[in-house]
């Protein structure tokens, strides 16, 4: 036990919590896995933007637009808060 607390996880969590941010990222802005998961009966971001561009009936490309931003800045935020983490993970290793 004394080893995971002072080496093994102190050398693992970087890459650990790297990972998972990263996942988070690619997990808000898959399209196409979210589609075939639950079909178009969530109004899920990423599937909500796909039919606000392409709506039969009335399509809103500027909500859509809006949404992609927000979903972007979002991802964005969570590359700036993976970064940051790893930054600090790095200098506390040095």
């Amino acid at each position: 036990m004394r080893f995971w607390r002072h080496i093994g996880l102190p050398v693992m969590l970087p890459s650990i919590v790297g990972t998972f941010s990263i996942l988070i990222a690619n997990a808000m802005g898959a399209y196409a896995t979210a589609y075939a998961l639950v079909g178009s009966n969530y109004n899920l971001v990423p599937i909500r933007i796909g039919s606000l561009v392409a709506g039969d009936v009335a399509s809103q490309p500027q909500l859509g637009s809006a949404l992609a931003v927000i979903l972007g800045l979002m991802m964005v935020g969570a590359m700036w808060c993976n970064e940051r983490m790893m930054s600090r993970f790095r200098r506390d290793l040095k």
